[in-house]
């Protein structure tokens, strides 16, 4: 199925978040080129908006702040806890305790 395709760590598209239960547009792929990717994107959105005018559901979650890009909603902090759970608690952290304390 093209769905699982998509998300098939050797076409280098999207990447496993750090609890590996969403995905997340890869950062820097090495795999193809930049116009390549472009249009590999493209196509992929284009799957996923048929997938989704069809009502088929992909096997696939993305990360919280990736919706709140697409409907244009402000991204915030704890959204980065679905992305990176250790670094959400490191940030929580640091903006959590006295600035004393950290120094």
């Amino acid at each position: 199925m093209i769905g699982q395709g998509i998300f098939d760590p050797n076409y280098a598209l999207f990447q496993q978040s750090s609890s590996g239960s969403t995905y997340f547009p890869c950062p820097r792929s090495e795999v193809h080129e930049r116009e390549e990717m472009i249009h590999l994107f493209k196509f992929v959105g284009r799957v996923i908006g048929k997938a989704l005018c069809e009502g088929q559901l992909l096997d696939c979650y993305f990360f919280k702040a990736l919706y709140k890009m697409m409907v244009g909603q402000k991204v915030e902090m704890i959204d980065l806890e679905d992305f990176d759970e250790k670094l959400f608690k490191s940030f929580e952290y640091i903006f959590t305790k006295d600035p004393e304390i950290l120094c």
